[in-house]
């Protein structure tokens, strides 16, 4: 029999946090458009449990993701190498850990901290959390029943290869509406492979009570910091909302 639990416990960042998704650029966290969480899956069957951790973040790095691991191993009888840990890379959070130069890399003044892309005092507090969305998902463990669909939607994604009418190609970028009203009118078509696939699982109860799903779309979430003129807003993008 398969049993499952779900979670999710809120990992928005304090103001000041240095958000990532950008190279070199300082962006402190100064405003909350929507929170951010961690949301945990925990699948149990003949007592063998794997999880499943999706984070509203940019990136999480291999040191930070071990430690989850080790954790929900330790604290909740997980095997390590059955933890999955997938970050939504969304571009208007912070990430957790280094993702521009190494932890080790020495001679970058503390207060240029922010140029190794993530921010120190964000990370502890996000694994906290992390962990205790696993903890409160292993402790809803209920009998499901499984139900997978899928379908295509080819309108929303697209790939950044723009063909210009002069023939030349470009990616489209930002742009302040007040010069380009009518945005990038040089384009002639944008080209290149990109994946229309939605797949879904569904988790539901005798009660007709739907405890999770698993969505998978492959579409960028770079709405919110697209509109961002100072790229300080906080926000899950797309897959929050």
């Amino acid at each position: 029999m398969l049993r499952i639990g779900a979670a999710q416990v809120d990992i928005t960042p304090k103001a000041g946090i240095q958000l990532a998704g950008n190279v070199g650029v300082h962006r402190p966290a100064q405003v909350v458009s929507d929170p951010l969480f961690s949301k945990a899956l925990v699948l149990e069957c003949n007592g063998r449990k794997a999880c499943f951790i999706t984070l509203d973040l940019c990136i999480a790095t291999k040191r930070y993701c071990d430690d989850i691991r080790k954790a929900a191993a330790e604290k909740f009888g997980f095997d390590f190498q059955g933890v999955m840990v997938h970050a939504l890379q969304i571009h208007s959070a912070p990430s957790l850990g280094h993702f521009m130069l190494a932890d080790n890399f020495q001679g970058i003044p503390q207060e240029f901290d922010w140029l190794r892309g993530g921010d120190e005092r964000y990370n502890q507090f996000a694994v906290e959390r992390v962990i205790e969305s696993i903890r409160l998902a292993n402790e809803t463990l209920e009998p499901i029943q499984v139900g997978v669909g899928n379908g295509i939607e080819g309108r929303m994604a697209f790939n950044r290869r723009a063909v210009k009418r002069d023939g030349t190609v470009m990616m489209p970028w930002f742009w302040d509406p007040r010069k380009r009203p009518l945005g990038f009118t040089e384009i002639l078509y944008l080209e290149g492979p990109m994946d229309p696939g939605l797949g879904v699982m569904c988790f539901r109860t005798d009660t007709m009570h739907f405890p999770a799903m698993i969505v998978n779309y492959t579409c960028h979430p770079v709405v919110v910091y697209g509109k961002d003129d100072h790229g300080r807003v906080v926000s899950a993008d797309w897959p929050g909302a």
